[in-house]
């Protein structure tokens, strides 16, 4: 989700079709720079007749962009998307072999990257108590940022307090554990993986750094301050991932600066729902973006988790 001047932004998110590779973000340190071969791949056009980038040059690019997450080897895509080494390849066919045309993440079998069978009314959570002196803290942030979510569309998070002493991806009492993380910024997981990436070991975990993200109101991101940037607006952020939202800079090619290019140029598969926002709480504000960006829930938001789950409950009863 976030991005010093010396790498690109980080985590948060989710697949991007085929924009990669070239920087590393939300879930990497920092890097060296872009190479050549970095920014053919970063900004290669899928096409009908073939691969636009061969598997053997995208896997060249792609051992340049590795993490290791509690021993497994992690590629780094898009900036901030984590995927498994067994998943690379399935990655780099849909995304680079496969065209398909359907702002909503899209599944390789078509359709929307949603929660369904009536599970995003039941999008259980625990907070690890990891996070220590932080601990609490997630705990209030959280319930503002579910809650955010929750105003806007019918979907519903339930605190699982009683799973946070074992607040770990493996744990199939909850939906959605939030773990802290020793890398960058934060990192989440759309509704349907579809195969695709996890940000830790287990794969569906939204996991946060908050040493890391309370120091980005006074870093430098590509030569601006960004002040109002905090962990509540990045727990929103994150959450909007989680229930299917891609980032909005996708959807306006103007915001193609700085390394922002390689997703706005190569973005997957996706629907867009409403209007680019430039205010959105998906929208990178380091990505020609608002100086004055908090990442909270906007209106647009609303409008768009509402067109894929409808109003939420309580106005219906009003």
């Amino acid at each position: 989700m976030k991005s010093r001047q010396t790498f690109a932004p980080r985590c948060a998110h989710v697949l991007f079709g085929a924009a990669l590779l070239s920087a590393v973000a939300a879930c990497s340190s920092g890097d060296g720079g872009t190479t050549p071969a970095e920014v053919e791949v970063a900004t290669a056009t899928p096409h009908e007749q073939g691969p636009s980038v061969t598997w053997e040059r995208f896997q060249a690019v792609a051992e340049k962009r590795v993490r290791y997450v509690n021993g497994e080897k992690i590629y780094i895509v898009e900036w901030d998307i984590p995927i498994r080494a067994t998943d690379l390849y399935s990655y780099y066919t849909k995304n680079f072999v496969e065209v398909k045309k359907s702002a909503v993440d899209g599944v390789a079998a078509g359709g929307d990257n949603v929660w369904q069978n009536w599970k995003e009314l039941a999008l259980t959570y625990c907070i690890s108590t990891s996070f220590g002196s932080n601990y609490t803290r997630m705990q209030e942030e959280m319930a503002r940022a579910t809650s955010a979510w929750m105003s806007v569309a019918n979907v519903n998070f339930q605190y699982v307090s009683s799973e946070d002493s074992n607040c770990i991806d493996s744990n199939t009492a909850v939906e959605i554990p939030v773990e802290p993380f020793s890398g960058d910024g934060a990192c989440s997981f759309f509704p349907q993986q579809d195969g695709d990436p996890d940000c830790t070991s287990a794969g569906r975990a939204l996991v946060i750094n908050v040493a890391d993200i309370d120091t980005w109101p006074s870093t430098l991101i590509y030569g601006s301050y960004y002040p109002n940037l905090t962990t509540e607006g990045t727990l929103q952020h994150e959450l909007g991932h989680i229930i299917g939202l891609r980032h909005e800079q996708i959807l306006n090619p103007a915001d193609a600066i700085n390394n922002c290019v390689r997703e706005v140029t190569s973005p997957g598969n996706y629907r867009q729902l409403n209007p680019y926002n430039i205010k959105s709480t998906m929208q990178y504000p380091w990505c020609n973006g608002d100086l004055d960006a908090t990442q909270l829930v906007t209106v647009s938001d609303g409008l768009g988790a509402t067109s894929l789950y409808g109003a939420p409950a309580w106005i219906s009863v009003l």
